[in-house]
């Protein structure tokens, strides 16, 4: 009975879904999965591509960009005397998300917030639209 228990304990607290699994397993089998992560690779460096340029143009010396080949996020020093909280309010206010980074420093490398701002799933028109709509909340 003992066992009996541990095993349907063991099928109902998977950390992921045994039906996730399996999809994903025949996924891989079927050799998708080496196609699909180099669609997503491209789609991610146009993604980045288009947040750099627009972030450059739209924002141009009031920011520095930090780690624009890092994948689905950027950090972007922001040139202002505001706080890191203000900043962050600020872009909520305007219906944008940008997150702290300051909790993974010991000792802040700058006096200026540096900020992390993620575009994985954000349409282009979306990503174009934030860049400017920051510009209203920090620089207007």
């Amino acid at each position: 009975m003992y066992d009996e228990c541990n095993e349907k304990k063991a099928m109902i607290e998977q950390t992921a879904s045994l039906l996730h699994q399996q999809a994903m397993a025949q996924f891989m089998k079927e050799g998708l999965w080496r196609s699909h992560i180099k669609k997503m690779r491209k789609t991610y460096k146009q993604k980045m591509s288009l947040f750099t340029r627009v972030i450059t143009e739209v924002l141009g010396e009031c920011v520095t960009i930090i780690g624009q080949h890092s994948g689905h996020y950027l950090l972007m020093k922001v040139h202002s005397k505001h706080t890191e909280r203000w900043l962050i309010e600020q872009a909520k206010l305007q219906g944008v998300g940008v997150y702290p980074t300051s909790s993974y420093f010991r000792r802040m490398p700058s006096k200026e917030p540096i900020l992390q701002l993620g575009f994985a799933n954000v349409c282009d028109e979306k990503i174009i639209e934030g860049v400017h709509l920051l510009k209203r909340a920090w620089f207007t």
